[in-house]
C-alpha cells in the first residue's frame, strides 16, 4: 500500500479537527479583536484611523498571500500550514508585547500569513480525504470555520465588557 494509500485509510475526525485548529487560529486573530478595537486604540494612544488602517493592511497582506499556494506544492502543504500558524503566533506575541501602533501593526501583518490556512486546509483535506467523502469533509470544515467566526465574536465582546 502506498502513502498516499495508507493516509486515506486513517481514521479523519482526529485529522478534521487539526485542521479547524490551524484554520480557527487564523480566524480568531482576523475577527475576534473587533470588540476591542477602541479599547486597544486606547491602551496603544493611537487613532481610530490608526487602527482601522492597520485592519486594512492585514486584510490586504492576507489577500496577497494566496499567491503563495503554489508554494504548498514545492515545499508542502503541512509545512506551509505550520509557517503560516509559527507566524500567526510570532505575530500574537508582537501584538501583546507591543506598546505602540507601529509594533502591533507588524504583528498584524505577521498574523496576515493566516489567511492561507482556509485555502491550505482544503488542499490538505483534498490530498487526504477519499474523493467520494471529500465533499462531506469538506463541508464540515467550511461550517466549523463559519461557527468559528461567530463565537469568537460573542466571546470577544464578553470579554471586553467583563475583562478587559
Amino acid at each position: 500500500m502506498t502513502n498516499s494509500a495508507q493516509e486515506r485509510t486513517k481514521p479523519a475526525g482526529l485529522f478534521l479537527a487539526a485542521l479547524f485548529l490551524g484554520i480557527a487560529a487564523f480566524q480568531v486573530a482576523a475577527t475576534m479583536l473587533f470588540p476591542a478595537l477602541p479599547a486597544i486604540g486606547e491602551a496603544l494612544d493611537a487613532s481610530p484611523a490608526s487602527i482601522s488602517q492597520t485592519q486594512a493592511i492585514f486584510y490586504a497582506i492576507g489577500g496577497l498571500t494566496a499567491v503563495s499556494l503554489p508554494l504548498s506544492d514545492r515545499f508542502g502543504r503541512k509545512q506551509m500550514l505550520m509557517a503560516v500558524i509559527v507566524a500567526g503566533l510570532l505575530g500574537s506575541l508582537l501584538i501583546i508585547f507591543s506598546g505602540n501602533i507601529l509594533l502591533y501593526g507588524v504583528g498584524r501583518c505577521l498574523q496576515a500569513f493566516g489567511v492561507v490556512a482556509l485555502p491550505l486546509a482544503f488542499l490538505i483535506l483534498k490530498d487526504v480525504i477519499s474523493e467520494e467523502k471529500y465533499p462531506l469533509y469538506l463541508g464540515w470544515l467550511s461550517a466549523l470555520n463559519l461557527g468559528a467566526t461567530g463565537v469568537d465574536q460573542a466571546i470577544a465582546g464578553w470579554m471586553v465588557d467583563n475583562v478587559g
